[in-house]
Protein backbone atom coordinates (compact mmCIF):
# COMPACT_ATOMS: atom_id res chain seq x y z
CA UNK A 1 0.00 0.00 0.00
CA UNK A 2 2.75 2.46 0.86
CA UNK A 3 4.64 1.62 -2.39
CA UNK A 4 1.55 2.45 -4.42
CA UNK A 5 1.12 5.69 -2.50
CA UNK A 6 4.76 6.65 -3.10
CA UNK A 7 4.46 5.95 -6.84
CA UNK A 8 1.20 7.90 -7.06
CA UNK A 9 2.74 10.84 -5.21
CA UNK A 10 5.82 10.82 -7.45
CA UNK A 11 3.64 10.71 -10.58
CA UNK A 12 1.52 13.61 -9.32
CA UNK A 13 4.62 15.67 -8.51
CA UNK A 14 6.03 15.01 -12.00
CA UNK A 15 2.72 16.01 -13.62
CA UNK A 16 2.55 19.23 -11.62
CA UNK A 17 6.18 20.04 -12.41
CA UNK A 18 5.66 19.47 -16.14
CA UNK A 19 2.52 21.60 -16.05
CA UNK A 20 4.34 24.47 -14.35
CA UNK A 21 7.19 24.30 -16.87
CA UNK A 22 4.78 24.47 -19.81
CA UNK A 23 2.88 27.38 -18.25
CA UNK A 24 6.09 29.33 -17.63
CA UNK A 25 7.27 28.67 -21.20
CA UNK A 26 3.98 29.91 -22.60
CA UNK A 27 4.07 32.94 -20.31
CA UNK A 28 7.50 34.06 -21.46
CA UNK A 29 6.52 33.71 -25.13
CA UNK A 30 3.35 35.69 -24.51
CA UNK A 31 5.28 38.43 -22.75
CA UNK A 32 7.65 38.79 -25.69
CA UNK A 33 4.77 39.10 -28.15
CA UNK A 34 2.92 41.63 -26.00
CA UNK A 35 5.80 44.13 -25.99
CA UNK A 36 6.43 45.22 -29.58
CA UNK A 37 7.77 48.59 -28.40
CA UNK A 38 10.77 46.96 -26.73
CA UNK A 39 11.74 45.25 -29.98
CA UNK A 40 11.37 48.46 -31.93
CA UNK A 41 13.50 50.38 -29.43
CA UNK A 42 16.25 47.74 -29.55
CA UNK A 43 16.20 47.87 -33.33
CA UNK A 44 16.40 51.66 -33.33
CA UNK A 45 19.40 51.58 -31.00
CA UNK A 46 21.22 49.10 -33.27
CA UNK A 47 20.40 51.24 -36.31
CA UNK A 48 21.70 54.32 -34.47
CA UNK A 49 24.97 52.55 -33.63
CA UNK A 50 25.37 51.54 -37.27
CA UNK A 51 24.70 55.05 -38.54
CA UNK A 52 27.18 56.64 -36.12
CA UNK A 53 29.89 54.10 -37.02
CA UNK A 54 29.21 54.63 -40.72
CA UNK A 55 29.41 58.40 -40.34
CA UNK A 56 32.68 58.02 -38.45
CA UNK A 57 34.20 55.78 -41.12
CA UNK A 58 33.13 58.09 -43.93
CA UNK A 59 34.60 61.09 -42.13
CA UNK A 60 31.38 62.96 -41.44
CA UNK A 61 32.17 63.30 -37.73
CA UNK A 62 35.44 65.12 -38.38
CA UNK A 63 33.61 68.43 -38.80
CA UNK A 64 31.93 68.30 -35.39
CA UNK A 65 32.97 71.11 -33.05
CA UNK A 66 35.43 70.41 -30.33
CA UNK A 67 34.33 70.45 -26.73
CA UNK A 68 34.25 73.55 -24.58
CA UNK A 69 37.74 74.95 -24.32
CA UNK A 70 38.88 75.13 -20.72
CA UNK A 71 36.06 72.93 -19.49
CA UNK A 72 37.07 70.62 -16.63
CA UNK A 73 34.98 67.80 -18.12
CA UNK A 74 35.98 67.81 -21.76
CA UNK A 75 39.20 69.75 -22.07
CA UNK A 76 38.73 70.46 -25.75
CA UNK A 77 38.88 66.84 -26.91
CA UNK A 78 36.90 65.98 -30.03
CA UNK A 79 33.51 64.35 -29.79
CA UNK A 80 34.01 60.58 -29.90
CA UNK A 81 32.00 57.88 -31.59
CA UNK A 82 31.07 56.23 -28.32
CA UNK A 83 29.89 59.53 -26.89
CA UNK A 84 27.46 59.90 -29.77
CA UNK A 85 26.38 56.27 -29.56
CA UNK A 86 25.52 56.53 -25.87
CA UNK A 87 23.93 59.95 -26.26
CA UNK A 88 21.67 58.67 -29.04
CA UNK A 89 20.83 55.46 -27.15
CA UNK A 90 19.90 57.51 -24.11
CA UNK A 91 17.65 59.71 -26.23
CA UNK A 92 15.94 56.66 -27.75
CA UNK A 93 15.38 55.12 -24.32
CA UNK A 94 14.00 58.44 -23.08
CA UNK A 95 11.62 58.41 -26.04
CA UNK A 96 10.52 54.90 -25.03
CA UNK A 97 9.81 56.07 -21.48
CA UNK A 98 7.70 58.96 -22.78
CA UNK A 99 5.76 56.67 -25.13
CA UNK A 100 5.11 54.19 -22.31
CA UNK A 101 3.95 57.00 -20.01
CA UNK A 102 1.62 58.52 -22.59
CA UNK A 103 0.16 55.46 -24.31
CA UNK A 104 -1.74 53.13 -21.97
CA UNK A 105 -1.43 50.21 -24.37
CA UNK A 106 2.36 50.01 -23.84
CA UNK A 107 2.37 50.19 -20.02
Amino acid sequence: MSDELDRTTETEVQNVTQGLESVSARGSKARRHRDPLGGMISSLILIWVGLVCLASNVGQLDGLPRGLEGSPWNGGSPVGVWSLVFLGAGGIILLEVVIRAVCPIYR
